[in-house]
């Protein structure tokens, strides 16, 4: 009966780096041929070895940005007594 690729890999490592369980994690996590290895088998292996993989923080999601439009400010025209004083001012100013 044939074993797969991966299997006799992984039992190469696990004899070669029997005494250093965080060299074994790396290679479970990084190496080409551990991801070949089935998804419930890898995560065995690295519980076995004591791998406790950091909780994922979700961000928080930003608030949509409240869209308010101003209006411009309505202009309306100077009334006669306005414009006589303004017509002053600038004459006191000169």
């Amino acid at each position: 009966m044939k074993i797969p690729a991966w299997m006799y890999r992984l039992e190469d490592v696990e004899f070669k780096m029997r005494d250093k369980p965080m060299l074994i994690i790396d290679w479970l996590l990084t190496h080409p041929v551990a991801k070949e290895i089935p998804e419930n088998i890898r995560q065995a292996r690295l519980a076995k070895y004591g791998y406790n993989p950091a909780p994922v923080v979700k961000e928080p999601e930003a608030a949509p940005a409240i869209k308010t439009r101003t209006r411009s400010p309505k202009i309306r025209p100077l009334d006669k007594e306005e414009r006589q004083a303004s017509v002053i001012r600038e004459s006191k100013n000169k």
